[in-house]
Parts: structure tokens; C-alpha cells; sequence
């Protein structure tokens, strides 16, 4: 028996598709080289979720299956559709543990997703404002939601002691593993 683990990250589509259009930085590397090595370890049967970057609804490479949500293109209608788009592919990986690591509003469907079907949920910090609460105090609706994401996390990981200290400050616990790097 496998553990299913999804990778949830609205950008990392263009880590399997150098065509793509989505912007990548370190988080969606990190995740991208996570997801990789299980896809690669037995024991593991791994998907991603992505943003929809005009590729199928569902496509398979390097033995991982990726799964297109919601466009980020900014129009109103994609607004409102992206929640339910969202869900509809959470729902359709059925994984046993759902990771993400970004600061956004998703943070808080994913963990109501899990929350609601008991489904474990590791929230990966990346940058400094998943720690020192900046980006839930000063982003209105949306920061809320993305505070209620951390505060319903099975675990949070942080890169490093400083963002680690910075967590625990506020009131959130978390676990230091440093960031993976592809040695190839």
C-alpha cells in the first residue's frame, strides 16, 4: 500500500512543461524536487496540482500525475470559479497528504478541504511573511483565510531556524527540514 501525497502549488506547471507560462521561484523548485524523489521512492504515489496553464485536466509526467485547477488570470469570473475549480481537483486526487507552500488565499480552502475529509495537511513556509504574520494581518479578507490555513495545518515545515523562531513567536509550532537541492 502507497501513501498518496499531492503537491499543490499554482505555479510549478512549467517545471513539466518548459513551454508554460508560469512563473517559478524557489518554492515551486522545492516542491518540484520533493515531489520528484517520493515519485521516484516506493511507498509513494505522488500528483501535483497546478494552476491552469492551458494543459489537459489531467496529464502524467515523470510517473507523477498533474492535475490542472484554476486559472490566475485576472478576471472576475476566474474569481469566482477558483474555489470550486480548486476543490474539484482536490477532491479528484484523493490523496492521503496534501502539502503547498504559498502564501494566498488557497492556503485556506486547502485546509478546510482537509479538515472536512481528514486529510493530512503540511503548509511549507518560503519566504519570511509566512512567519511573521505580514501577509495575514495586511491583506484583508484574504489574509484571514490564509491565517486559517496555518492555524488548521497538520504540520507546518520552515526552511530554516530563523523563520522557525519566527513561527513559534507567533504562536504557530513548526519543524525546520532545509531546502533540497538536485544534485544532477
Amino acid at each position: 500500500m502507497s501513501i498518496r501525497v499531492v503537491f499543490f502549488n499554482i505555479n510549478m506547471y512549467s517545471l513539466f512543461d518548459a513551454l508554460s507560462k508560469a512563473p517559478v521561484g524557489g518554492s515551486e523548485v522545492q516542491l518540484f524536487n520533493v515531489a520528484r524523489f517520493l515519485s521516484q521512492s516506493s511507498g509513494f504515489d505522488v500528483s501535483v496540482i497546478t494552476g491552469d496553464w492551458g494543459q489537459k485536466l489531467l496529464d502524467k509526467k515523470d510517473g507523477i500525475r498533474i492535475y490542472r485547477s484554476f486559472s490566475i488570470e485576472e478576471k472576475i469570473m476566474n474569481y469566482l470559479k477558483a474555489p470550486f475549480l480548486m476543490w474539484r481537483a482536490l477532491k479528484a486526487v484523493d490523496a492521503d497528504v496534501y502539502v503547498a507552500s504559498s502564501a494566498g488565499t488557497e492556503i485556506g480552502i486547502l485546509a478546510l478541504f482537509c479538515r472536512v475529509y481528514g486529510k493530512k495537511f503540511v503548509y511549507r513556509t518560503a519566504h519570511q511573511i509566512d512567519c511573521n504574520r505580514d501577509y495575514e494581518l495586511n491583506n484583508g479578507w484574504r489574509g484571514r483565510l490564509y491565517g486559517f490555513g496555518l492555524r488548521n495545518t497538520s504540520i507546518i515545515v520552515t526552511q530554516n531556524v530563523e523563520y522557525q523562531e519566527k513561527k513559534d513567536k507567533n504562536g504557530l509550532s513548526s519543524i525546520v527540514i532545509r531546502n533540497s537541492f538536485a544534485l544532477n
